[in-house]
């Protein structure tokens, strides 16, 4: 199966946005602790390239909200999170070629340490519908 998508807008962020206090991309990140932050926009589907030479990001959170899922595919080793969920808190080491799913149905919230090099895609769920409906 193919599935075919208009790709017709990259943004990055500019170096005022990014150092903005308290500023975050849409993933919950603080903008001034990014390096890159590139984004191509789809119809269903948004590609990201997010690094960053920090050692300790800080606090990441998102909301719950219907944007679907989040896969990422970590490009170098050494970065680590620690995911809260409830009462309990999970740690998660990325090594290089590490992939992790993110569903954006359930709320967010993880400490980030050490730098990292992600390349990562929405899929929204109107993208996972259209692709249920192909396969029939």
């Amino acid at each position: 199966m193919e599935l075919w998508l208009e790709m017709p807008e990259t943004h990055n962020h500019s170096p005022n946005e990014r150092h903005a206090r308290g500023a975050l991309d849409g993933l919950g990140c603080p903008l001034s602790k990014l390096q890159s932050d590139r984004q191509i926009l789809g119809d269903f589907m948004t590609f990201y390239r997010k690094t960053s030479d920090s050692a300790a990001i800080g606090r990441v959170e998102t909301p719950a909200t219907n944007r679907g899922f989040l896969i990422g595919l970590s490009g170098t080793g050494g970065h680590r999170r620690t995911v809260f969920k409830g009462n309990s808190a999970t740690d998660h080491d990325f090594g290089e070629n590490s992939v992790y799913v993110r569903d954006f149905s359930e709320h967010y919230k993880a400490d980030l340490r050490g730098s990292f090099d992600f390349v990562l895609l929405e899929v929204t769920n109107a993208a996972l519908a259209r692709i249920a409906d192909r396969e029939g």
